[in-house]
């Protein structure tokens, strides 16, 4: 640490990462105070109050960086694939545009496995782990007993087939007893899906962000949709047939968890290598009040209330920041308001402490912020949640066939006005190679947004290497 009348004089030193003024003087937080443990010297008259990332040394997993994938193999195949590029990662999630439950499974039995078939080999020739989201009933299945109630089986309105966002007509009310399944129609889908892909597909995620849901748009009268519907939902929040700007009530699991349960069950059956991971909940604040999502903590505690819990290898979470507006999402909100609540939420609930898993993150605003910017959002991000010992960063998205997210891409289609490479995707890559299977040793984040983190024994800043 250094003291002096000037702070010029200190901010304009390389080895300074932090200035702060007291009593007259200014103090400068030096990386080599970063060497080792974080210790009380560094809060001398409290002038200095880092957050404390880790102090004990973590080992992040090799397949650590990911990327959602969603044209190449599925979709339309037209996406060049990212290794092509020459963009490292290790993580290879497929979601939608041809791999969705009723996109397969088309009739009772009658399986089309032709898009998720290309996704998973390409991938897995290129040495990816392959991890998929696995979501949506198909209309023949969910219609089995509630062909009657159009409010238990409303279309999600997000995957290609529609599909309905809730259980299966045939889910049992209760946990079965072990070997028998929750839900026969969903079950045989899986089973034949994980001998299908066993060894080649290493995560399944259940479901997609089910804590979203729309009953309106703003400006536009939309038939209401979503990625969940619990049938035991009350109240307006059951009330599918009604557009409405505002609802009110909490959204319910249980159905979710017993689907879950013959998930995870046959996974361990057919691929006990494979890993099953937890619905992916996002965000930490609700706009329910304006008839849209309710917020990820609150779903995760019901989640965890339904025994969710009980049926998973790790907890899953998709990384997005409620406040978008420039670097604040990750310097200020991103540890306090959402990585540490979600386990605040699980000790609360006596749930099993699981390994967690980061399996969708991107920037809203990405594409009209500095590209500066774009890289300090990129390395903050990925070194908290990798200091913090996540197991997975997934980026959304390589090739985005949403035009409301193609903003979002890493690479951009012939048809965008920029297409290609975006510069930040070799930002990416570089992150990639510096903390997939590194020990991230010390890491914390200063008053001043910054990440200092010593990986692999080099000190970083903001994912920049200095010297000391």
């Amino acid at each position: 640490m250094i003291v002096s009348s000037s702070a010029g004089d200190i901010a304009a030193r390389l080895d300074v990462v932090e200035v702060q003024p007291r009593n007259g003087l200014y103090y400068g937080l030096q990386l080599s105070d970063f060497a080792g443990p974080i210790n009380e010297s560094l809060q001398w008259f409290q002038v200095f109050r880092p957050t404390v990332l880790t102090s004990t040394p973590v080992t992040v997993p090799r397949n650590f960086m990911g990327l959602t994938v969603e044209n190449v193999g599925n979709g339309n195949g037209l996406s060049t694939p990212p290794w092509e590029l020459g963009i490292d990662y290790g993580m290879h999630r497929i979601l939608a545009f041809g791999t969705y439950w009723p996109e397969i499974e088309t009739s009772p039995g009658v399986y089309d496995w032709r898009k998720l078939d290309r996704a998973v080999e390409l991938a897995h020739q290129a040495g990816k782990s392959v991890m998929w989201n696995v979501a949506y009933t198909p209309y023949f299945a969910g219609n089995l007993n509630y062909a009657s109630d159009v409010n238990a089986h409303r279309s999600s309105g997000q995957a290609n087939s529609g599909g309905w966002a809730s259980a299966p007509g045939d889910l049992a009310a209760t946990n079965q007893r072990p070997g028998s399944a929750n839900s026969v129609v969903w079950s045989n889908f899986v089973r034949a899906a994980v001998q299908r892909y066993c060894g080649r597909i290493t995560h399944y995620v259940m479901w997609n962000e089910p804590n979203y849901r729309r009953y309106a748009t703003s400006g536009s009268q939309e038939v209401p949709h979503g990625n969940w519907f619990d049938t035991s939902d009350t109240g307006v929040l059951r009330d599918l047939t009604t557009v409405r700007t505002s609802v009110s009530g909490n959204q319910n699991y249980t159905q979710h968890v017993l689907l879950l349960a013959d998930l995870y069950t046959i996974v361990h059956e057919e691929d006990p290598d494979a890993t099953v991971i937890g619905p992916d909940f996002f965000g930490e604040s609700s706009s329910q009040g304006t008839g849209g999502k309710q917020d990820g903590m609150t779903c995760f505690a019901a989640w965890l209330a339904a025994g969710g819990g009980n049926y998973c290898d790790a907890y899953g979470w998709h990384g997005y920041m409620d406040e978008y507006t420039g670097l604040d999402g990750v310097s200020k909100r991103l540890d306090s308001k959402c990585l540490t609540a979600l386990d605040t939420a699980r000790v609360a609930a006596g749930a099993p402490d699981l390994p967690r898993y980061n399996t969708e993150t991107g920037h809203e605003e990405l594409e009209t912020m500095t590209l500066a910017d774009q890289q300090l959002w990129l390395a903050r991000h990925v070194i908290t949640h990798a200091a913090k010992g996540y197991k997975s960063w997934v980026m959304y998205v390589w090739d985005s066939l949403n035009p409301s997210t193609t903003k979002m891409s890493l690479w951009a289609p012939p048809y965008l006005s920029n297409p290609g490479v975006r510069p930040i995707a070799y930002d990416f890559s570089r992150l990639s190679g510096l903390v997939s299977g590194a020990t991230i040793s010390t890491a914390a984040r200063l008053n001043n947004g910054k990440v200092c983190a010593t990986i692999g024994g080099k000190v970083y800043v903001d994912g920049v290497a200095y010297a000391l």
